[in-house]
């Protein structure tokens, strides 16, 4: 994701919604679907001081790719690729990150691209949990996959 996006994020947005309610060390949870689900999951690993937990519905985890938006690109994307850095995978332990991902058995090669983000960050024992579900790459099934990852969270 741009860099820009995640600074906006951490240096107003984040600021100026924990002094309008008063939050004093705030819990960051960023949930987002299909290209937002890679925002998410990227925003916590890019900065997992600031951002501590990552919801993905129907993540697009198979972009970007090295060579563009091609699809299906390498297994995992450039998330997958981040992953393979020792430090990264430290950091993220270190801040106990925790990552949700929802996909659908109708997404085609989503399932497959999200498992093997999930696996490296098992490898690595960052705490996730993966549900595979029915739907297609559908906002409808995303409320309740948005609902359970908010759930998964709380309950850890």
């Amino acid at each position: 994701t741009d860099p820009a996006w995640r600074s906006a994020l951490h240096d107003d947005r984040i600021p100026a919604i924990t002094r309008d309610y008063g939050i004093a060390d705030p819990y960051v949870i960023i949930a987002g679907q299909s290209l937002g689900g890679l925002c998410a999951a990227d925003c916590v690993i890019e900065n997992p001081e600031t951002f501590h937990a990552a919801i993905g519905c129907s993540p697009s985890l198979w972009f970007p790719t090295p060579q563009g938006p091609r699809l299906p690109g390498p297994a995992g994307g450039l998330i997958a690729d981040k992953l393979q850095h020792q430090n990264t995978l430290s950091t993220l332990a270190h801040n106990d990150s925790r990552f949700f991902f929802d996909v659908g058995t109708g997404e085609g090669f989503m399932e497959s691209h999200t498992r093997t983000v999930v696996e490296e960050l098992e490898r690595a024992h960052i705490r996730c949990q993966f549900d595979v579900s029915t739907h297609g790459h559908d906002p409808a099934a995303w409320r309740g996959a948005l609902t359970r990852g908010l759930c998964s969270m709380a309950a850890r």
